[in-house]
């Protein structure tokens, strides 16, 4: 999600971005609270921006969300990270979030990897059955000519009498099966 395409993105507060993009996917506070591993409550204090959440929650919420961190923070949670982050400030907070930028593209791209072989797998069955349906008109194309002259009666006796010829072992490519 983009927040610069919603109105005022730029003066809400991360707690009513929380809440507009929770609400923006259809979950309930307890539903968002349940998918981070963290009580409701907490989201009703983060909402109501009574408290704000710590990284691993923000990062937590953003994934969500389907959005990255800094876009789910307001100016003053974003400097507030920034000044609890050990020596490097920024650059840790930038390193953290090419992570998990770095961790979404490599997830997006083994999903990718994943379809393209079931893709691939699909088609080879397509194949199969197409050479098989092939092999199998092959057999059949000379016996419907020959079933189509028959009348009523005449098919009956041959749907018949192929199906006796079916149940003799001698005249199959398959195993009988075993009796129970």
């Amino acid at each position: 999600m983009n927040l610069a395409t919603y109105p005022d993105s730029n003066n809400m507060t991360t707690g009513q971005r929380i809440r507009y993009y929770r609400k923006s996917i259809g979950l309930t506070q307890k539903e968002l609270a349940q998918k981070i591993g963290i009580t409701q409550s907490s989201i009703v204090l983060w909402e109501n921006d009574k408290t704000t959440p710590v990284y691993n929650n923000l990062r937590a919420l953003a994934e969500v969300l389907g959005m990255d961190v800094y876009s789910l923070c307001d100016e003053k949670t974003w400097e507030n990270l920034k000044s609890k982050m050990p020596s490097a400030g920024e650059n840790t907070l930038e390193a953290l979030l090419n992570e998990e930028l770095a961790s979404k593209a490599m997830t997006y791209h083994a999903e990718k990897i994943v379809n393209e072989a079931d893709a691939l797998n699909l088609y080879e069955k397509y194949l199969t059955l197409t050479e098989e349906n092939r092999k199998l008109k092959e057999d059949v194309a000379p016996i419907i000519p020959l079933y189509k002259q028959l009348n009523e009666k005449g098919r009956a006796l041959c749907y018949a009498l192929l199906e006796s010829i079916t149940k003799n072992p001698r005249y199959t490519d398959t195993l009988p099966e075993e009796a129970e």
